[in-house]
This record gives structure tokens, sequence and C-alpha cells, in this order.
């Protein structure tokens, strides 16, 4: 028997191809991609983005619901704001045609309807306030719903450019 030196020594095992670190061929991304994302998930996407935009559709329907809403208030509010003015003018009109006597009388159911007008402008400028605050509370909550959407989506756009297309 004959003793080996220690330079050299037997190697067992499979011949392999070398090891090459950092290139990938395309073939091998494709497949590692495959790996990742299973065959289902375009279809999630389709289903997702599907269901992205019809939330954006009911979104966007509500707000136009809310702005005509917000228009036709608007339109009322107007529309009674001119008839309390109308009546303001005629009701002066009144007063000046009335004789001296009735005057006294005139003056102090005058002074009823004027703070009577006062009462309801008052009244309106509250609904207006209070419907400007529900217009903002609404754009806020349509903005608080939209937010989230539009993040994921640019997010999903900045990871899309820069992982590259599945």
């Amino acid at each position: 028997m004959t003793e080996r030196q220690p330079s050299e020594e037997v190697k067992l095992g499979e011949a392999r191809a070398p090891y090459i670190v950092g290139q990938e061929t395309e073939e091998e991304i494709r497949e590692r991609i495959r790996i990742q994302f299973p065959p289902y998930f375009e279809r999630f996407l389709d289903e997702r983005d599907r269901r992205i935009s019809a939330e954006l559709r009911r979104i966007e329907e509500a707000v136009e619901q809310v702005r005509r809403d917000i228009a036709r208030t608007s339109q009322d509010i107007e529309f009674r704001l001119n008839v309390l003015m109308e009546f303001h003018r005629t009701l002066d009109a009144k007063v000046d045609r009335l004789s001296e006597e009735l005057r006294a009388e005139m003056d102090r159911r005058f002074e009823e309807q004027r703070a009577e007008m006062d009462r309801r402008h008052a009244e309106l400028a509250e609904g207006l306030k209070s419907l400007r605050a529900e217009m903002r509370s609404h754009f806020r909550w349509t903005m608080g719903l939209l937010f989230p959407i539009v993040i994921s989506v640019v997010a999903m756009l900045i990871q899309l450019f820069l992982n590259g297309a599945p």
C-alpha cells in the first residue's frame, strides 16, 4: 500500500458548472419571478384594478352628487333671499303709502317684520354656514377615501418602475 501525500488529496463528488455571482440569464430571472408570483397573480391584479376603478367611480359619483346638492341648496337659498328682499321692498312701499295716524302702528309692525327677517336671515346664514361645513366634511371624507387609493396606486407605479415589469 502506498501512502498518500497531503498534497494529493482525492476529490469526490459530481462535476459542476462554476457558480457565477451577480449574473443571471433572462430565463433565470423569469423563472424566479414565476416562482415569486403565482400564475393567478395577474388575475388578482386585474381584479384589484377593477375594484379600485369601480370604487373610484363610486366616489366620483358621490362627489358629483354632493356638488349637485350644494348647487341646488345654494340656488334655493338665493331664491329665498331674493323673495325676502322683494318682500322687504314691498313692505317699504306699503309703509310709505300709509297715513300718519296708522304710521306708529305700522312702524311697530315693520320692526316686528324686520326682526323676523333678521331672524330668518340669520337662520339662512347659519344654514349656509352648516352647508359649507357639511360640504367641507364631505370633501374631506371623499379625499380621505381617495388618498389611500392614490397613494397605493403611486406606490405600485413606483414599485413597478423600480423593480421592473413582471
